[in-house]
C-alpha cells in the first residue's frame, strides 16, 4: 500500500513539474515573441524615419514628395514580407500618380472618370458628392440610390465598369471631377429587370 501511495505522489508531482514547465515555456515564448515584433516595428519605424529625413523638397514638388513616398512604402515591404498586401495597393496607387505628374493628362481626358481607393472616397473632398451606386451584373444597369437608372459613360465611364466586372472585387470607388462626385459602386448578381418586376 505504501508503495502504491508513493508511486501515486510521485506521478503528481511529475505531473505538476510537466504542467509548470510548459506554463513558463509557453509565456517564454509568447515573451519572446512579442520581443521580436517589437524589434520588428522599431526597425520598420526607423527605415520609415530615415526615407522621410533625407532631403527636405521644394515646397512644390510634387514628383520628390511622391518619390518619397514611394521610397518609404518600398522600404517597409522589404523589412517585414507580412505586410506586402497592406502597401502593394498603395504602390500601386503612387506610381500612377507619379506617372501622371511625368505626364500630365490634356483637359478632355482630366475629365474622365476614374478609379479611386477606399481613403480618396473617405476623405473629404471640397465640393465633391458621394454616391452609392449598384451595378446589376446581369444586364449591365447602373442605378443610384432611389433605383434611377443613369448613364455608366456619363457618370463612371464604359472601361471603368469593364475593368469593375472582370475584377473579383465585390465593390469599387470611382471619381467624376466633371460632375464633382464620388462613387461607390456595388455589384448585385441579378438584372434590374427581375428585381423591378419585369419578365
Amino acid at each position: 500500500m505504501n508503495k502504491f501511495v508513493s508511486f501515486l505522489s510521485y506521478m503528481g508531482t511529475l505531473g505538476a513539474g510537466i504542467g509548470i514547465g510548459v506554463l513558463c515555456s509557453r509565456e517564454y515564448f509568447a515573451k519572446r515573441e512579442s520581443e521580436r515584433a517589437d524589434r520588428e516595428i522599431d526597425s520598420m519605424k526607423e527605415s520609415m524615419r530615415k526615407t522621410y529625413i533625407k532631403e527636405e523638397p521644394e515646397e512644390n514638388d510634387d514628383s520628390v514628395v511622391v518619390g518619397h513616398i514611394m521610397d518609404a512604402a518600398k522600404a517597409a515591404i522589404s523589412s517585414s514580407s507580412l505586410q506586402y498586401c497592406t502597401f502593394s495597393n498603395k504602390i500601386d496607387n503612387v506610381e500612377s500618380r507619379l506617372a501622371a505628374l511625368e505626364h500630365p493628362r490634356d483637359e478632355e481626358e482630366e475629365k474622365k472618370p476614374y478609379f479611386i481607393d477606399i481613403d480618396d472616397f473617405d476623405s473629404v473632398t471640397l465640393g465633391y458628392a458621394k454616391k452609392e451606386l449598384s451595378y446589376y451584373m446581369d444586364d449591365g444597369t447602373l442605378v443610384d440610390e432611389e433605383e434611377n437608372i443613369l448613364s455608366i459613360v456619363d457618370t463612371v465611364g464604359w472601361s471603368n465598369i469593364e475593368s469593375f466586372e472582370n475584377s473579383l472585387e465585390s465593390s469599387c470607388y470611382i471619381r467624376n471631377e466633371a460632375l464633382k462626385e464620388d462613387y461607390e459602386i456595388s455589384k448585385v448578381f441579378s438584372s434590374y429587370g427581375s428585381m423591378m418586376g419585369d419578365d
